[in-house]
């Protein structure tokens, strides 16, 4: 393919996500092959805006808002969803894109209208296997106008499966991991009486930060190490009563937590702990725990979306949501030594580079409805 397609990139927010770092890793590659542009807010948050620079790609910032944070935002939006289709479409003036590419998740109806006047076809990314029943009949309404979709997941394919069209084009393609400025195989001295925990992912319910705790909980009760919890994630406005709910259930079970709220990379962090966890309730591409098996860490997750494919790697996964197996798999891994595994980061390497993941995307846009 040569670089002649214009491929546009939309977003509803620019706080930096999942969805934001899934294109980010990959937009090197397929700026190989087409002319990108990222569609994203206006906001004063500029971190997704300074890494998009690095890119060295065209941005346009808009005036766009998105569904969520509350009942009269979202209210705000679909009253005034067709009035602001009208206006971004005046404020990006004669810009056409061969295909328009959302991201963001199941509830970008706007960017979906807008689609229809900037450019010839429409791919939407779903990006998570959980959808509020609200929602639901929107996302019905408007996926009938969209006949590509890349889904991030098996897991995500089968819960969307019955809502999207019966005629559309789908593709199941996963998050890419970038190697760039990661440290591999650089564990520190393992101290066999502390061991220090990770867990990351913006703080909200659908993390099941709560049973993380209990498994604390189960651990102290259970075995004379030290265990420490880092949690790294964001805190949105509409979840900052749930972060001071953990908070408090931390404090009252007598846990020791510590909870990172400003961090936008990971990867240092991540080499300075012991054993990464993720006890999701619903999850799609989980970026986070591709990033830990690429420093190579063990892991205890939850099989909280389709991670079968990892048995026999450097690490446990848990079925049943059973919080004392998930205490018991960490204390095996304690046992082991704790020592980090080639074979976690050769995973990543073959399944979830950029390059693949690129590639799987140049090949799937060359074949859109």
């Amino acid at each position: 393919m040569t670089k002649t397609r214009s491929l546009g990139v939309i977003f509803e927010t620019a706080s930096f996500g999942g969805p934001h770092r899934y294109i980010t890793n990959i937009l090197d590659d397929l700026g190989d092959n087409f002319n990108v542009t990222v569609i994203i807010p206006k906001s004063h948050d500029r971190f997704f805006y300074n890494k998009l620079r690095k890119c060295n790609i065209k941005i346009i910032e808009v005036p766009l808002s998105c569904l969520g944070g509350g009942i009269i935002n979202s209210l705000f939006y679909l009253i005034f969803m067709f009035f602001n289709v009208l206006r971004l479409r005046k404020f990006l003036g004669s810009i056409h894109f061969d295909i328009l590419y959302i991201m963001g998740g199941s509830s970008c109806f706007l960017s979906v209208l807008l689609g229809f006047s900037c450019s010839g076809k429409i791919c939407w990314n779903i990006n998570d296997s959980y959808m509020p029943p609200i929602v639901r009949p929107f996302f019905w309404l408007f996926s009938r106008f969209v006949k590509n979709y890349v889904l991030t997941n098996q897991r995500t394919y089968e819960f969307y499966k019955n809502l999207i069209p019966n005629d559309s084009c789908c593709r199941i393609i996963e998050s890419a991991v970038c190697e760039e400025g990661v440290s591999r195989n650089c564990r520190p001295n393992f101290k066999s009486d502390i061991v220090n925990l990770v867990a990351v992912g913006n703080i909200s319910p659908v993390k099941g930060y709560e049973d993380l705790i209990d498994i604390l909980v189960l651990l102290k009760a259970r075995c004379s190490i030290k265990f420490n919890l880092t949690i790294v994630g964001k805190v949105f406005s509409r979840q900052r009563d749930y972060y001071y709910k953990i908070s408090d259930y931390a404090i009252s079970k007598g846990v020791s937590v510590e909870i990172l709220t400003d961090v936008n990379e990971v990867s240092d962090i991540l080499c300075d702990q012991d054993i990464f966890v993720m006890t999701s309730r619903s999850e799609s591409s989980p970026l986070a725990l591709y990033e830990a098996l690429l420093v190579g860490m063990p892991f205890v997750v939850f099989e909280f979306t389709d991670l079968t494919k990892l048995e026999g790697l450097y690490g446990f996964v848990v079925k049943e949501r059973d919080k004392s197996l998930f205490s018991g798999k960490i204390v095996a891994l304690c046992k082991d030594k704790l020592g980090y595994s080639v074979n976690n980061q050769l995973y990543v390497k073959r399944f979830h580079s950029p390059v693949v993941i690129a590639t799987a995307h140049r090949n799937f846009f060359e074949r859109l409805q």
